[in-house]
């Protein structure tokens, strides 16, 4: 901690040095330059060694050919904050970030040379400015540049916090002085990343549909996703293939002993009779005369939670989840919770991208748990 302080001496050193810098590097008038960009980013360099941050103001375009002819470059501390009409009592205001700074330097494009020259130019500040150590937290100077940005994807696929990834970063760079950027500025480069990302179905017409299901089939055909055929009618033909939901025959079992514990006493066999009924049947036929059975047997013809499950009897039943592909997963493990595990690898705000990516890595892992030997997946499991 210590190393941090600087004392007094130290920091009028490093003022006075950052100072002679300055000047080395500060704009006068005539100078010329290439592009409006670099322009930019020299101005926001003497910024950065000066102590202040900088923005784009005006710009002034031709009305004949709408070419930009000038622009002007001024400090972030430039106008004033708009009172608040709102309220005439703030217990705690915001601190102000405007103090109407005039500095500012202004170019110009002259055509007849193809460069930006500086046409005006004022140093002179009305605040106080940053002192060395702390000027990566400025605006301009804060940016996620594209190695920075590769790492920050690897690690959000990865499934790595945010502050965790922060501060892998901060100790690859050397220091958070170094980074370059804030997780704040981390954060909203990963949610602008999702919004480009995500694509969402918003008219389901046919056309709209039929589009959608090529491409959910071209993942099929890659035994990417398996769907299962619907029997039932609907007005697209392309509905024959849908999503399916089942329940979870821990689910059901656990809801039996809710609604008929008192089928479970010791002696009674309800419990492998209805299980029979999950498991056992091979074709339709045997599964309606097997449940019939156990209706007549526990004299269960008017009981309203039975009839509520037969009604469901396509989402449980293996008669009829023979043909949906389930990853062998019909019930939930008290030993190894799918649901936990899920939670360890998935976040509600995740896009359908962010989905899949961090699904495959629960398929990953969890083969090379089962199957360790097999440490290199085939090429074409990947695509």
């Amino acid at each position: 901690m210590e190393d941090s302080i600087m004392d007094d001496g130290g920091l009028e050193g490093c003022i006075e040095e950052m100072g002679e810098l300055a000047k080395d590097k500060s704009p006068y008038l005539s100078m010329e330059f290439p592009s409006e960009e670099a322009a930019y980013e020299f101005y926001n360099e003497y910024g950065r060694i000066v102590g202040f941050s900088i923005r784009r103001d005006y710009c002034n375009k031709s009305q004949k050919d709408g070419v930009m002819t000038s622009r002007k470059f001024v400090c972030c501390k430039k106008g004033e904050r708009e009172k608040d009409k709102r309220y005439t009592m703030i217990k705690n205001p915001r601190s102000e970030t405007r103090t109407n700074c005039k500095a500012f330097m202004h170019i110009s494009f002259k055509r007849d040379l193809s460069k930006w020259i500086v046409s005006k130019f004022d140093s002179n500040h009305n605040h106080p400015l940053h002192l060395p150590q702390c000027t990566h937290l400025m605006p301009s100077q804060r940016k996620v540049c594209d190695a920075q940005g590769i790492n920050i994807d690897i690690a959000d696929e990865s499934g790595i916090s945010l502050k965790a990834s922060h501060d892998l970063i901060s100790v690859i760079t050397g220091g958070k002085e170094f980074v370059g950027f804030t997780r704040e500025d981390q954060k909203t480069y990963l949610r602008a990343k999702k919004r480009n990302c995500v694509w969402i179905l918003y008219d389901e017409t046919e056309s709209h549909w039929n589009g959608y299901l090529n491409i959910w089939m071209q993942c099929k055909e890659k035994n990417l996703l398996v769907f299962h055929r619907s029997d039932q009618s609907n007005a697209s033909e392309c509905s024959q293939y849908a999503w399916v939901s089942w329940v979870v025959t821990f689910h059901l079992m656990q809801n039996a002993l809710k609604h008929l514990g008192y089928l479970f006493k010791c002696g009674s066999k309800f419990s492998s009779n209805l299980k029979a009924c999950i498991y056992d049947y091979e074709n339709e036929h045997e599964l309606i005369e097997a449940w019939n059975s156990l209706i007549d047997k526990y004299n269960l013809q008017e009981n309203e939670w039975m009839k509520r499950t037969w009604r469901k009897r396509e989402q449980w039943a293996h008669v009829y989840m023979k043909w949906v592909f389930t990853g062998g997963i019909r019930s939930t493990q008290l030993s190894e919770s799918l649901n936990g595990t899920l939670r360890g690898y998935l976040k509600g705000d995740h896009n359908i991208v962010q989905f899949f990516t961090h699904f495959n890595r629960i398929v990953v892992d969890k083969r090379m748990r089962k199957f360790p030997q097999y440490m290199i997946l085939d090429k074409s499991c990947q695509e």
